[in-house]
């Protein structure tokens, strides 16, 4: 079974490097790394030397929001690549299919969660979104950003192919990402809109300084996710059947 994992891992790098679309995709969170490390900077001074505003006030909610959306750009990308393969027209693929189908699903979901958390570790620890937080405290909001990932992998693996269902998954996450700037920047009530985000609870466990309640927000995320990927499970189960 290692071996068949290896050889996909192996097959998957170079599909990365083979596909434009892929390769782009995974470049996406260096991109938000020097987006923090060097646009951002380069914007908040020429605001502040022309407006005479302090954009640095946004730092962290951008930082979060950025890293909010890293496990969705990995989902995708573990996803389109599991749609190439079952692309017959996809020249690539053609003579290299895998052939355990559901070793596959499986270990692109484990892979998915991994390429998740490796970058954002890196975006975190390098440009400190949430500064004075610890390590443990940023590897735990690392841990559960990444947690998402393999299910947003399996809502879009699912969904692969079916324009609407497929727009309508992107809209979701993209709604998700959104309500993370949005919950943290509005005042109660207005931040129960937001609510329904598993990035938002992962949002408050990184910002809030009480450790407990660090863990309950974490919790929260963890119960929202797993929520959202029981009911996956029962829309596919339903449409097999139909």
């Amino acid at each position: 079974m290692w071996i068949r994992i290896f050889e996909l891992l192996k097959r998957d790098v170079k599909a990365g490097f083979h596909s434009w679309y892929l390769f782009i995709i995974s470049s996406v969170p260096l991109v938000f790394i020097l987006l923090m490390l060097l646009g951002f900077p380069l914007l908040a001074d020429i605001i502040l030397s022309t407006k005479n505003f302090d954009l640095y006030i946004y730092y962290s909610l951008a930082g979060i929001t950025l890293a909010s959306a890293i496990p969705v750009i990995s989902g995708h990308f573990y996803a389109f690549l599991s749609e190439m393969e079952l692309n017959t027209h996809n020249p690539y693929f053609t003579d290299t299919r895998f052939s355990d189908q559901k070793l596959a699903l499986r270990t692109r979901m484990v892979f998915s969660f991994l390429f998740s958390l490796v970058f954002l570790l890196i975006f975190v620890f390098s440009t400190d979104p949430v500064q004075g937080e610890g390590w443990l405290r940023n590897c735990y909001v690392s841990f559960l950003f990444a947690l998402q990932s393999p299910v947003v992998f399996l809502f879009a693996s699912c969904n692969a192919g079916k324009r609407i269902k497929d727009f309508i998954v992107t809209s979701l996450y993209g709604l998700f990402i959104m309500a993370v700037p949005l919950g943290l920047i509005t005042y109660h009530p207005w931040n129960y809109m937001a609510f329904f985000s598993p990035f938002y609870w992962v949002a408050w466990a990184w910002v809030i300084s009480i450790p407990f309640e660090s863990i309950v927000y974490g919790l929260i995320a963890t119960v929202l996710a797993l929520g959202y990927f029981f009911l996956l499970c029962r829309v596919a189960l339903r449409s097999h059947r139909t």
